[in-house]
């Protein structure tokens, strides 16, 4: 639950631009969580910051990387399920 909770609070502080509380949830995500790099990836990014593409590359790899056992198995069970799942 709080992990799931700190997703949340990561999107949300995003939204409002909020980047000291977003960096705050992010770190309270495990880190086999795909969402903790994609997340450090936007902080890498933000406005007003002295943007890192290339760390910004990295973290979005790295996030791949954690979600493809998931899609793997996904695929394996029915393209059309992992398709919808993926792209949405």
């Amino acid at each position: 639950l709080l992990m799931k909770a700190a997703n949340v609070g990561a999107r949300a502080a995003w939204a409002l631009g909020r980047w000291a509380e977003m960096r705050d949830f992010v770190d309270a995500m495990e880190d086999d969580d795909a969402g903790k790099p994609f997340y450090r990836a936007v902080l890498a990014l933000r406005p007003g910051a002295a943007a890192d593409p290339g760390r910004a590359v990295e973290l979005v790899d790295e996030a791949r990387r954690l979600l493809h056992p998931a899609f793997a198995a996904l695929v394996g069970e029915s393209y059309k399920r992992a398709y919808g799942t993926m792209v949405a």
